[in-house]
């Protein structure tokens, strides 16, 4: 569950290092040239990185479900007994 909720953060990251690695600058304004094996890969990174916004709501969601996990195991516990 809590690895879930921490993929939004991963795929945010991964175009970031790539472009460190390559030394291409990204940011949520433009994409800059992004050569890399003779290939452009600046607009793939950007909106790999940006997509991100439309997954945050998981990192919000993650706790409540990870508790409604934790009362329900909880629940069938105290059923059990």
């Amino acid at each position: 569950m809590l690895l879930a909720s921490a993929a939004p953060l991963v795929t945010f990251f991964i175009p970031l290092v790539i472009g460190k690695i390559f030394g291409c600058d990204i940011d949520e304004a433009a994409s800059h040239q992004c050569i890399v094996l003779g290939t452009d890969i600046s607009q793939l990174l950007a909106t790999i990185a940006l997509s991100t916004i439309l997954v945050l709501p998981t990192l919000v969601l993650a706790p409540v479900g990870l508790l409604l996990v934790i009362a329900n195991a909880i629940a069938r516990l105290l059923h059990r007994g």
